[in-house]
């Protein structure tokens, strides 16, 4: 490319050809990418306006650092620039001969710097041979003040007035489209773009979810609040505890997450308090969910992912005096409970789908013995410690419910047990609860779910009248019971006699190591070799055992 404008005497910048600074802007839509292309250097004070480059092709590096103005026209034009092109230069691409242009006119532009487009189309009306030499005192020069000039032969000028430059300057500040394109965001447009989606699939996916539990609570909210006194996590009742409204949803549920809901409820006969989570799938996060669901593919430890509402039913079991108020709050007369106590037992419905999952992770589960029955459907099973139990609990009531679930039941357990294996004897103590899983409905399912979850809730009443069982009964029961207590027991034995080995190995240590240092070198010595020797007969003794 040619460089040139600056004159010998100032060489990084002399008097601007436009006739003052240029418009200190970069269009990024006029690009160096042709030959003959016209640009003008834009890095600062010292070459605004006075350096020029004429490319002899394409020239993509200048792009954004030189600001393009114009373009080489004309046959003749292009000429003249092939025949500098071919002028020979040094090693620092200096020209070997000085070009000199004749009489260069105003370049010309139209009203505002958007419009330059309509690129400058007369740079110079002619060019000839400078005749002058070069200064002496120039040292840059002195060596071509003899060169021959080239002739240059006239570029043919288009518009030959120049416009009036605009009076408002076109600064960095607030003309920044001037300066950039839409192509240079391709990059930040991807990632927004991937936020966005990410933003809007959590958002969607939280939404159905809360959706799903206000439907769900919609539903089984008058079953609730027709059997308990107080709903949600609220101190005291709502003023409009004698009707339900389904505006009521929102105040009985609380979002521990965007999967996960929980509920309340309490202010019954029989029961001190239930505990209702809900879990759904991540819909939020469709990427967790798919890699749960592929992990649950390849490892049986990792639960398929699914919906489902637990219901936990703690009773009273006769233990109102210690939980309730003595007096009643309005007329302060003490209050008389009805015996509230019935056996402990284990005992359960399974889904048969569930099933094998229920006896792995639950240890009370594990008491019992399986047992399909014929008066239930074949896609459940009962769980039982006892057939006496089994006949009690199997009420027609129920047996309707679970016909009536379309197998959307998961388990319905009665238990005194803990979930997980017992370490402690503090563990073993029995603590009544009832359990109830099933899959969440779809809005049109909600009546299959209905009459096992209203016969959940009116279980206690039918354990506390009728589960008093033969002496008979209770002992098998409490004999299971002993066993895990006498394994507690002998694994506690164990490991305490296990600490006491322990202790007896440290002090004999401590009194070697005491003896050895009140001992002298000699003595030291032979009391290591009785040692040594000690432990090779032992060693021998429990390798003939062996054999």
């Amino acid at each position: 490319m040619v460089q040139t404008g600056a004159p010998p005497s100032k060489p990084k910048g002399g008097v601007s050809i436009w006739g003052e600074l240029f418009e200190d802007e970069i269009r990024p839509t006029l690009r160096h990418n042709a030959r003959g292309i016209v640009s003008m250097a834009n890095k600062g004070p010292a070459t605004n306006g006075s350096q020029f480059f004429i490319c002899f092709q394409k020239a993509p590096h200048l792009d954004g650092k030189n600001t393009v103005f114009g373009h080489v026209l004309g046959e003749e034009s292009l000429d003249t620039l092939a025949k500098i092109e071919e002028i020979e230069v040094d090693k620092k691409y200096r020209p070997k001969q000085e070009i000199k242009i004749k009489h260069p006119p105003w370049c010309s532009a139209t009203r505002n710097i958007s419009s330059m487009a309509a690129i400058l189309r007369g740079l110079f009306e002619g060019s000839q041979p400078s005749s002058s030499p070069v200064p002496v005192g120039d040292a840059d020069f002195a060596e071509f003040a003899g060169a021959l000039p080239v002739e240059a032969k006239s570029f043919s000028p288009i518009d030959s007035s120049p416009s009036s430059i605009p009076s408002v300057p076109y600064t960095k500040w607030y003309n920044i489209h001037e300066r950039h394109s839409l192509s240079e965001f391709v990059q930040e447009a991807i990632i927004l773009s991937f936020l966005i989606v990410i933003i809007a699939i959590h958002l969607i996916g939280t939404r159905i979810n809360r959706k799903k539990v206000k439907n769900l609570f919609a539903a089984l909210g008058p079953s609730l609040h027709k059997e308990f006194g107080l709903l949600g996590f609220g101190v005291n009742p709502s003023e409009n505890s004698n009707e339900w409204h389904e505006e009521d949803v929102e105040d009985i549920i609380r979002e521990k997450s965007p999967s996960e809901f929980a509920s309340y409820a309490t202010g019954r006969q029989n029961i001190a308090f239930l505990d209702i989570n809900v879990n759904l799938l991540k819909r939020f996060s469709p990427l967790s969910l798919f890699v749960e669901a592929a992990m649950s593919v390849f490892f049986e430890s990792i639960a398929t992912p699914t919906e489902q509402l637990e219901a936990v039913l703690y009773p009273f079991d006769g233990k109102e005096t210690l939980l309730l108020p003595k007096t009643s709050s309005t007329t302060g007369e003490s209050r008389k409970y009805q015996k509230s106590t019935y056996d402990g037992f284990v005992w359960a419905i399974v889904n048969k789908d569930n099933l094998k999952n229920l006896r792995d992770d639950r240890y009370d589960l594990s008491l019992t013995s399986t047992k399909d029955s014929s008066k239930l459907p074949s896609w459940v099973t009962i769980m039982s410690e006892s057939s006496e139990i089994t006949e009690m609990l199997l009420t027609p009531e129920l047996i309707t419910a679970v016909e009536q679930s379309n197998e959307m039941i998961n388990y319905l357990i009665i238990t005194d047990q803990p979930i997980d294996q017992p370490v402690k004897l503090e563990d073993t103590t029995p603590k009544k609860r009832i359990y109830l899983g099933v899959k969440i409905p779809s809005p049109g399912q909600y009546k299959y779910v209905l009459p096992i979850f209203e016969y959940f809730l009116r279980l206690t009443d039918s354990l506390v009248q009728n589960a008093h069982f033969r002496p008979e009964v209770i002992r098998r029961i409490k004999a299971t019971r002993e066993d895990a207590i006498r394994k507690i027991l002998k694994s506690q034995e164990e490991q305490k006699a296990e600490e006491r080995n322990l202790e007896r190995e440290k002090a004999k240590r401590l009194k070697r190591d005491f003896e050895l240092k009140a001992m002298d070198s000699k003595a030291q010595k032979k009391y290591l070799e009785k040692e040594k020797e000690k432990e090779m007969r032992k060693s021998q003794k429990k390798h003939i055992q062996k054999r």
